[in-house]
C-alpha cells in the first residue's frame, strides 16, 4: 500500500527505502530479520524469511 509505516519503523537505516505510495523493495543483504516491517504492516503484506532471497 507504501504507506512507509515499514520504513519508519525498520532498526536499519536505508533498509526499507521511503518512497510513498510506491511497493516497498526491502534490501536483503541489510534486513536483520526483526520481523517490525511485519508487524506495523496495516495490510499483513510482509512475509519474512529466515533466509535472503537469491538474486536472478
Amino acid at each position: 500500500i507504501g504507506c512507509t509505516l515499514c520504513a519508519q519503523h525498520c532498526p536499519i537505516e536505508n533498509c526499507i527505502p521511503m518512497q510513498a505510495y510506491e511497493k516497498h523493495d526491502i534490501d536483503n543483504e541489510t534486513c536483520i530479520r526483526c520481523g517490525t516491517c511485519k508487524n506495523v504492516c496495516p495490510a499483513n503484506a510482509i512475509e519474512v524469511r529466515s533466509e535472503p532471497t537469491p538474486s536472478p
